[in-house]
């Protein structure tokens, strides 16, 4: 998680004395670091357990999404313990309130590779490639345990879910169809689900690491690197990098596509959500130019 986050100030003294109570009761043993930050959804506080950094985070949003996302990444850490040794640093899973939504993580060291979701100027090339090994060592791994992960499989709801005027009649409808014949073809590979730079912890002489899990699944291959492709665009070399990653397999390409037609829809309507400024009206109108270019690329690979 982002530890960037600006001092929660909103919090009233109620709120943050209700925190450090159930805190205090799930891990005695933190001893916090630091004021209160927020993102969103979640309030979290910087802390101690002995010498190892940790960080504790409160759901605090009550949409049912948020909820139940929350009691997936709290789920996910747990498996992932019993998983073995993961191919790239994890953070650790310390303690959990299921009934609160709380969670004790440890952090760890270093920086993340680009504070921002959308990074300008584009992210350094070096960077990328380093990101992307990173996800394919990820995406390779296969421990038994990983299995009670629940798949994110719902395909026509996903893209049932899209803005609708963006699309011809029929289309999502064929797209959902497609990636779940696809699944059935290739199979799932857990994939991180919320791929972008500001998830990737770098530190010197370390491998880089990977943070926030709560969109970790099994999926159609290719989500990670379509929602790399969405967010560091539009750098034609790194797109190229990122395309390249998909592999030479057809199927895979397809995949990739649906995936990018997927991410870049739900992009669009979280931008359209937001108050019209000036960045959002940029950055809408470069992922709707980019969604019609998917849309084609898909329909060139499917032909």
């Amino acid at each position: 998680m982002n530890l960037g986050q600006q001092p929660a100030h909103s919090l009233t003294a109620e709120t943050e004395g209700h925190f450090r109570a159930r805190l205090h009761r799930l891990c005695p043993q933190f001893t916090p670091a630091g004021p209160f930050t927020c993102t969103e959804t979640s309030t979290l506080l910087a802390g101690h357990i002995g010498p190892a950094a940790v960080i504790a985070k409160h759901l605090i949003d009550p949409r049912p999404f948020w909820q139940a996302r929350a009691r997936h990444e709290a789920s996910v850490y747990r498996i992932l313990a019993a998983a073995g040794p993961a191919p790239v640093p994890l953070p650790r899973l310390l303690a959990s309130d299921p009934r609160a939504l709380m969670i004790v993580l440890t952090v760890l060291p270093g920086s993340q590779v680009c504070p921002d979701r959308y990074p300008v100027p584009p992210l350094p090339a070096a960077h990328m490639d380093e990101l992307l090994r990173a996800l394919s060592r990820l995406h390779r791994w296969d421990a038994p345990a990983l299995r009670r992960i629940p798949a994110d499989t719902d395909y026509a709801a996903q893209y049932a879910g899209l803005p609708a005027d963006l699309f011809r009649p029929g289309e999502l409808e064929r797209h959902a169809a497609t990636t779940s014949t696809l699944t059935g073809a290739l199979g799932t590979q857990l994939e991180h689900g919320d791929a972008h730079p500001g998830n990737a912890i770098t530190a010197p002489r370390a491998p880089l690491a990977l943070i926030d899990l709560e969109f970790l699944a099994p999926r159609l291959p290719g989500y990670d690197l379509a929602m790399l492709w969405t967010l560091t665009g539009p750098d034609p070399d790194l797109r190229t990098l990122i395309t390249r990653h998909a592999g030479p397999d057809p199927r895979r390409i397809t995949a990739f596509w649906l995936s990018t037609v997927l991410v870049l829809g739900r992009e669009i309507l979280s931008h359209r959500r937001y108050a019209p400024t000036a960045l959002h009206r940029d950055r809408l109108s470069r992922l709707q130019h980019d969604l019609v270019y998917a849309r084609n690329r898909l329909s060139e690979e499917s032909a």
